[in-house]
């Protein structure tokens, strides 16, 4: 697949499994909802493997597999899912994005500077698109698989904020005081 891509417009989605535990199966059910992306560079490995660096680009809803393909992985029908702002667009976020700012600058403050927060506060600033910005942070920042799935599903980009927000707060909460470890 990812020889295929590299080959082709470099273009890829890349989809949850419903069930890891179903990672087995041929056609194991997977969530409707994913993210397409460029492949921005790549290592091929001795094994036919490769690392890739995956630049996501829009969220897609799978809509139809495509049958009959000969290829040996699964392709789809997509839909290209746009992000919903409010009636006044992303200026009407001031808020919200000064607020997912502060939380991140927080984060910064508290941990270490080999965590790279103090490179995500950096990279948040100098951001100017509220969903973009709520995207970068749940990347860095949401290790569940679960809570990475409804941030990746939420189109409606005030209720993402909201959602990566409360994510950078329980880090923040496991993370401690200022210089401090976990708390107890």
């Amino acid at each position: 697949m990812t020889a295929d891509a590299l080959a082709g417009d470099r273009l890829l989605a890349v989809a949850t499994l419903r069930s890891p535990g179903q990672a087995e199966l041929a056609r194991a059910p997977v969530h409707p909802v994913a993210c397409a992306g460029f492949l921005e560079a790549h290592e091929a490995l001795d094994d036919g493997r490769y690392n890739v660096l995956l630049r996501g680009i829009s969220r897609v809803r799978l809509l139809e597999e495509v049958e009959g393909t000969g290829r040996p992985y699964r392709e789809f029908r997509v839909e290209i899912l746009e992000d919903r702002y409010p009636a006044d667009g992303p200026p009407a976020l001031a808020s919200e994005v000064e607020a997912l700012e502060q939380v991140v600058l927080e984060l910064a403050r508290r941990l270490p500077a080999e965590s790279g927060a103090p490179d995500l506060a950096e990279a948040v600033a100098r951001m100017r698109v509220p969903a973009r910005m709520a995207d970068l942070v749940a990347a860095a920042v949401s290790g569940d698989a679960g809570t990475r799935l409804r941030i990746l599903e939420e189109l409606d980009v005030a209720r993402r904020i909201d959602l990566v927000i409360r994510e950078v707060a329980s880090t923040l909460l496991k993370a401690g005081p200022v210089g401090g470890g976990a708390s107890a």
